[in-house]
């Protein structure tokens, strides 16, 4: 940017604007001396990237888009580099909601045939009413698996048994919807790793 441009937008900044840099940096502006020791909730998990306050404001750094070659459900591994973005910019804005789900699984590996418990919390106060809790189970080219929806008050806590899966890469997606719309939302990996796998493929011309 040209110097002025550079000045209208950090001044906006120290007034209490957001400022994201994603694959780029600024030490000027994001100063380690103001790097947060400690992130917040929103930005832990993952965790998204550097947070940092520039004057009134609050400025992210996140490394950049990594590179995704085309491959059978691509774009998933594409949805969840955007959803780490989403956090970043909310949180910059300082819109970042006011109840925090917390994911958790009995493991981050297992096999087909076990038992897979997830468990989700609540902690703060939902904006809406009647808020309900939707969690599904999503792998890269295949359709997501919701599980029943379930109502959700604050500080409350559920828990969930997936059903058998297939030898993949899998992420555990929970949402709080309420009458205001979705209200927060988490995610968390998971691995389920098969002996059996499929060796070979020989065709017979008939």
């Amino acid at each position: 940017m040209a110097p002025r441009e550079q000045y209208l937008l950090l001044r906006a900044v120290a007034d209490g604007a957001g400022l994201v840099m994603i694959g780029a940096n600024d030490p000027r502006v994001l100063k380690q001396k103001n790097r947060l020791k400690s992130l917040p909730a929103l930005l832990a998990s993952g965790p998204v990237g550097d947070a940092y306050t520039v004057g009134k404001g609050r400025g992210m750094r996140l490394p950049k888009r990594p590179d995704m070659p085309y491959r059978e459900g691509w774009q998933v591994e594409d949805d969840y580099w955007h959803e780490r973005v989403g956090r970043a910019v909310l949180w910059a804005a300082g819109k970042e909601p006011k109840c925090q789900l917390d994911v958790s699984l009995s493991k981050t590996q297992f096999t087909p045939d076990e038992r897979k418990t997830v468990t989700v919390r609540l902690s703060g106060t939902p904006v809406g009413q009647r808020p309900r809790l939707h969690v599904s189970v999503r792998r890269p080219a295949d359709t997501p698996l919701p599980l029943p929806a379930q109502q959700m008050a604050a500080g409350g806590e559920r828990s969930f048994s997936l059903p058998r899966l297939a030898a993949g890469e899998y992420h555990v997606d929970a949402r709080l919807v309420g009458s205001t719309g979705v209200e927060t939302w988490a995610t968390v990996p998971f691995t389920v790793k098969s002996d059996r796998a499929v060796a070979s493929v020989d065709l017979v011309q008939d």
